[in-house]
Formats: C-alpha cells, structure tokens, sequence
C-alpha cells in the first residue's frame, strides 16, 4: 500500500497561511516600489529607474538603510518612506514570527502524515483510532493484511505514522476522503471512533457513498446496536458482551475431564490449565508449534485464546498475556510445564462463582451463569436487581460476606482496572485457592494483574481485536461448548503413523494423550513411534471431537 503525494495545489491548501504571507509581501513591495519610481520622478525631481527603485523599498522593508536617495524634501515622498518603514517593521515583528516560523517548525521538525493513498483495494479501512482498535491493527499487521486507519485528529495521526502505523489524516464524513482512501474498493470499513454521537451520521455517508460496502461498528453502549443497523451498519458488535461472555465460559467448567471412563487404563493424567505471563520463554511463539512445551513431553490439548477455546490455533496465532494453554500430561509433565509457563497449573472444576463489578461485562457473565444454574453472587457497589451484596470489592469483608471461602471462581468486572487489581490483591488474600479471572480494560493492565495475584485475565481490546479479525474474514474458532474428555478406543486406520500425526488434530479437533501397548501406557512419544496393532489410544477431545476420531481412524464395521 502506498501513499499519494501532495500535489501543488494540496500543498498551497496546506500552508495558505504562509502563501497569504508571502503574496501580500509580494503586493507591497509592488505598490510601494511603483510609488517610490513615480515619486521620485514627479515630486522629487530626481528620476530613479525600476530596478533602484525596488532595491530603495527593499532596504526600507528590511530596515537595512535607505541608501544615496536619503534625505527626500516632498512630503509625499517622506509620507511614503514612513508607510515604507512601518510595513518593515509589521513584517518582520509580526508576520514571520505567525506565519513563516510555524511553517519552518512544521517543514524541519514535524511529522508529515499523508492525506491519501495512491492505490489499493480489498483493504480495511478503520475511522478512529481507539483501544479497541489497536489490536485489530495488530492482527492485521500479522496476518499481512492491507488496512489504513483514518484520523481527523491530526495530533494522534502524527503519533500513529511515527509508529510506523498505515494512516491518513483526513475526515470520514468528508467525500474527497472517501476518495483518497479509495473507499469503493475496500474490503470494509470499522467503525472505532471516540465521538459516538457522530457514528450514525459517518454510517449514514458511508452507506451512501457505497450500498454494497461492509460496515463493522464496535460499540460500548449495547442499546444503540438497533439503531446503527437501521443506518446502514453490517455487523455491530460489542466487545464487552463478548468479554463478559467468555469470562462466564472460563468459570462455567467448560474445560473439564471426565475419567470415569478410563479408570482402568492405569492413566497417571491430568488435564491443567496454565496461563501465559510475559516473563515466559512461551510468550510470543507460534501456538501451532510450541518446541518447549514438545520438549516436556506433554500434549496440548487446546488454547484459551482472548476468549475463545480453541483446540486447533492457527498459523497466525501466538501466546501473549491473554493465552492460557490447557494441557495433558502426567503429573511430572505438567511440572515441566509449570517452570516452562513460569504459571500455576489449575484444574478445571466447577463452583460457586462471586462475580463483582454489574455493568455490560458483570452483567452479561452472571446471566450466562444464572442460566446455567451456576450458583452466583454478585457484589456491587450501589444495591439494585440481581445484587447479592452491597460493598467495596476492595475490601476484605466484602468477599467474606459474598462467601468467598466456598467459591470456586471469582469475576472481577470492575470499570477501572486500579480498583481490580486492588481486588484481586485483596480476593487473593482472602483466600489463596480460589481461582480469579478478571477483565482489564486496558491490554497493559495484564502484567499487574497477574503479578497481583490473577489466574486469568482477558483484555477488552484483545476481544474486539479477535471479534473483528474473525467477522472480517469470515473465519470462525472452534467455541467448546462441551466438557473435554479422555477416552479410551483403538485406532486401526493410524497403524503405521505416529501418535502426533497433524492428520488427528486437523480432521478431528481431538488429540491422541498416551499410547497402551503390551500393558504399559506411554504418554511420551519418540520420534520414532510408530502405531501397531492391538494399541489402544488414550484420545482427548470433545464428545464432537472424539467421535470424529473415532469414524475418521477406529474399527471399521464388516
């Protein structure tokens, strides 16, 4: 993608203030020059050609000297000399201090963001840089996607294009932006701005300009979704919806095992879960090839990713600060994971949930719980429907009497991310098993979240970064809406092949844990294996997941 340059007449709309200055310049050494030849003729009596004429002005203008012409006896003469040196003295005093030595600043020392672009097509054009933009803008960048964000701001598009971020200043609203960022052929718009009261309008042009074109809304106010619709919006969507959600799938043992069934195998497994810090030699890398955890010998079972379980990540993806890995191992395994992640393993077990904080995100996760008969209490600061107890999620007694002693999980959905990691400090004090997941509205509140105290902590602006990449591209993740278990079977149809074979994991979303053979269970696999005949497979997945394995690879009906 590459930007336009400015033509002439962009550059005289520019810097009109400077062309005024210098045109006028240019006007009153005319006149006075022609006044000056014309006086000196008629009134003085002493005949100057054009040439000293100007160079008489021009020593006047610049207060350098009037030279031989000085003194002149005609008062018309001595009146234009007085007008001569008072327009100096304007000049230089006040019109290069407004207008040339801004522009000089602007030319040598500021950042020039462009106001166009030369060409492209089927890239996404963002209106309004925001928090939740930014990760979007991450994800795009990672995937080599083309996008340009437009910004009226222009401060805070000079701050982006000296990031290196692809961005043109210019107005949304206004048709020749439209055109120089080629708006016809984009592949959509996003709308981020700040100033929501102008979003209905900015659609409302959009849609005109282009019927066709896909217009993607991230809002924070969910009651207004209806009425961008109405004005031509796509997909409207709402990130805190979608947070609250996801906290409510991560306390709801959506990830959990069931190893009833395989009591007999001698299977020394477990399935934990272990969230990423950025101190971890596993922050940054590929999710779809992590050599440290291989190492271990344990077996990814699925990601935890910005909200969404994922059994089988792509290419693209990578662990940050909002990943958790779910893992099966034996329990030395999961050990070498716990050193690797530099996290806690955790079980995946249901409870009782406290959840504080009642807004979009509070509310949306306590009434998926409520849904699914979870038992809930919710602490709030102002009384109100569905609050359970009243008080500061600050304090101590607050979660003590929100029976924070016989929970399971505590949600903390509170506005600012200062007073949540004061909670978290203080609900991990008061009791040090629970297990705490938190939504940050800032992604750089993560790490103080964490080193707080918190198991899980999920980013606003990594949802909507991940909401609107997936919308964008029709693209869709595996969301587990099922419990994860371990199954026992055979495999005739992997004879030959190794354990690890990418075939299981891509046809089926499940994944082979540990090998039986000739009585003995190998939950570490050489490079080497291969499957055999009479082995019978220890296979992890979802009741979806595992009953593909089984039509993909078992027995076969004679």
């Amino acid at each position: 993608m590459e930007f336009r340059k400015r033509s002439p007449v962009q550059w005289v709309v520019r810097n009109r203030r400077l062309v005024g200055y210098l045109f006028s310049f240019v006007v009153v050494v005319f006149v006075q020059t022609m006044l000056y030849w014309w006086g000196m003729a008629e009134l003085e009596g002493r005949p100057r050609s054009l040439q000293e004429s100007l160079n008489i002005i021009v020593q006047s203008l610049t207060s350098t000297g009037y030279g031989q012409d000085a003194p002149w006896t005609s008062t018309g003469m001595q009146a234009l000399m007085i007008v001569a040196q008072f327009t100096g003295i304007a000049f230089i005093a006040v019109a290069i201090p407004q207008f040339v030595v801004p522009w000089a600043r602007a030319e040598l020392t500021e950042t020039r963001v462009p106001d166009a672009l030369e060409d492209a097509e089927d890239h996404v054009v963002i209106w309004g840089y925001t928090s939740l933009c930014a990760n979007l803008v991450d994800d795009l960048e990672a995937r080599g996607e083309q996008y340009v964000i437009v910004e009226d701001d222009e401060e805070q598009a000079e701050q982006l294009f000296e990031e290196g971020r692809n961005v043109v200043h210019g107005d949304i609203n206004d048709d020749e932006t439209l055109r120089n960022v080629h708006v016809e052929d984009a592949l959509a718009v996003v709308v981020g701005t700040r100033r929501q009261e102008n979003v209905i309008g900015t659609i409302l042009s959009l849609s005109e300009s282009n019927p066709d074109l896909e217009i993607i809304c991230l809002i924070d106010d969910p009651e207004q979704s209806r009425y961008l619709r109405f004005a031509g919006a796509t997909t409207v969507l709402s990130p805190k919806h979608r947070l609250g959600k996801s906290l409510a799938d991560k306390a709801q043992n959506v990830v959990s095992t069931d190893l009833e069934n395989v009591e007999d195998f001698d299977a020394d497994l477990e399935i934990a879960e272990f969230p990423v810090t950025d101190d971890s030699p596993l922050y940054g890398q590929r999710l779809d090839s992590l050599a440290p955890l291989e190492r271990t010998g344990a077996t990814l079972v699925g990601v935890w990713l910005r909200g969404e379980f994922v059994t089988d990540p792509s290419s693209e993806a990578v662990a940050d600060e909002n990943t958790v890995l779910v893992v099966a191992g034996t329990e030395s395994q999961l050990e070498r994971i716990e050193s690797i992640a530099e996290s806690g393993g955790r079980s995946s077990t249901a409870g009782p949930v406290i959840i504080a904080g009642h807004g979009v995100v509070g509310t949306t996760a306590e009434g998926i719980l409520r849904k699914a008969d979870q038992e809930t209490t919710v602490i709030d600061t102002e009384p109100g429907d569905g609050i359970d107890v009243v008080g500061d999620a600050t304090r101590i007694p607050t979660f003590d009497e929100a029976g924070i002693g016989d929970a399971e999980t505590v949600i903390l959905a509170l506005p600012d991310d200062d007073d949540a990691i004061l909670a978290t400090l203080v609900a991990r004090q008061a009791d040090d098993d629970v297990e705490i997941v938190v939504a940050a509205n800032d992604a750089d509140s993560a790490s103080e979240l964490y080193r707080a105290g918190a198991d899980y902590v999920l980013a606003l602006p990594k949802v909507a970064g991940r909401m609107t990449t997936l919308d964008l591209f029709d693209e869709d993740v595996m969301t587990l809406r099922e419990q994860i278990q371990l199954t026992r079977t055979h495999a005739p149809e992997l004879e030959g092949t190794h354990p690890n074979d990418e075939r299981i994991r891509e046809r089926t979303d499940s994944v082979i844990v540990g090998v039986k053979r000739d009585d003995a269970l190998r939950t570490e696999f050489d490079e080497d294996l291969e499957l055999e005949t009479g082995d019978e497979v220890l296979v992890a997945g979802t009741d979806r997941g595992v009953s593909n394995f089984k039509t993909e690879f078992g027995e076969r009906e004679e």
